[in-house]
């Protein structure tokens, strides 16, 4: 009689610590989580004047246009993962260029 008292005992010994490891993985594990986007996607350009005089910068998306001193830096935060038309003009310079801005980017440009 006392093999019978054991065998169960055995198998309860096995079958809860089984039960609980499942548990605590289907709770735990299975965790929905939402992705974090850590700039909500913008993205930020720096525009640097080092040219001898101002220089005027339109963004064609953005319907902007602004004057740039000598020396001087803008920065602009822009949505993310989409391509910017600068058009960059002064006296000796002009540059019509298009940029790809992708979310989280932090960009220099620089007028040389």
């Amino acid at each position: 009689m006392q093999k019978n008292n054991i065998v169960p005992m055995k198998k309860s010994f096995l079958i809860v610590p089984g039960i609980l490891v499942i548990l605590l993985a289907v709770f735990f594990g299975c965790k929905k989580t939402t992705p974090v986007e850590p700039c909500d996607k913008t993205g930020r350009i720096c525009i640097t004047n080092k040219l001898d005089s101002v220089a005027t910068i339109q963004i064609t998306q953005m319907n902007h246009v602004f004057d740039l001193d000598r020396d001087y830096m803008e920065c602009l935060v822009v949505t993310g993962d989409n391509p910017y038309n600068f058009k960059i003009s002064c006296n000796t310079y002009y540059l019509d260029t298009t940029i790809m801005i992708l979310s989280c980017d932090d960009l220099q440009l620089v007028l040389e």
